[in-house]
């Protein structure tokens, strides 16, 4: 990377661990823009605050298996302790190979395949993402913020985002807070409708596409006064 006259990264995490390889790397951030293809869904324009989780991914990265498994293992009991059985589903939206959906065919997991259209799925609902290890940006909560979805993630999950807990979101690191946390959600639409509200307000204005073009552009311009100086 020291060839180069400047990295971009999508995140601050990924800037720092970087440069704490080469303290002599050049390196901005710009962070990656909300999908174009994800339609916009204000809050005011959710049909049906239905609040169930759902959980965005396919078996082929590791760490969504890792994550759907904990869930299953350790959220989904806490949580069908304390509400109906039928209401405790998890809905769970990408391509996920037989053999993981035969692992889980006793638990309360319900398969969706790929949706294109994910605007007409998330809004009103809650996206979860409990993971644990990787790095970088998780586009899911872009998507989550984008579509009215309040977003229930780990500390590791929302690394990048710039996502506070309790103001646009809710981080649980244990699967008790886990599921205290859609249950929070699940029993008050208000606060469901508050922190999604705070998520689109933040994505728009840091992950937005007019916001990502000028600060990729800023970049660009400085890199270029670098050339027009030598």
């Amino acid at each position: 990377m020291s060839l180069f006259t400047r990295v971009i990264t999508f995140t601050a995490e990924d800037q720092r661990a970087l440069q704490e390889q080469d303290h002599s790397l050049s390196i901005s951030v710009s962070p990656f823009p909300i999908p174009a293809d994800v339609a916009i869904v204000p809050p005011s324009e959710v049909q049906s605050w239905n609040l169930r989780p759902f959980f965005i991914g396919s078996s082929q990265w590791h760490p969504n298996v890792q994550a759907l498994q904990w869930i299953c293992d350790g959220v989904l009991p806490l949580i069908r302790e304390q509400i109906l059985a039928e209401e405790c589903i998890l809905h769970v939206v990408g391509s996920w190979s037989m053999t993981t959906r035969r692992l889980l065919r006793n638990q309360d997991v319900h398969f969706h395949s790929f949706s294109a259209q994910i605007a007409n799925v998330l809004p009103g609902n809650i996206s979860i993402n409990p993971i644990f290890t990787g790095a970088g940006l998780r586009t899911k909560l872009l998507v989550a913020a984008a579509c009215s979805s309040p977003i229930v993630t780990t500390s590791i999950g929302c690394e990048g985002m710039g996502l506070r807990h309790g103001h646009d979101c809710l981080v649980a690191d244990t699967a008790e807070d886990f599921a205290e946390a859609i249950l929070a959600l699940q029993r008050s639409q208000p606060l469901a409708t508050l922190l999604a509200t705070r998520a689109l307000e933040h994505g728009i204005q840091t992950f937005g596409p007019e916001a990502v073009r000028q600060r990729r552009n800023a970049i660009y311009q400085d890199v270029c006064r670098q050339f027009v100086a030598r």
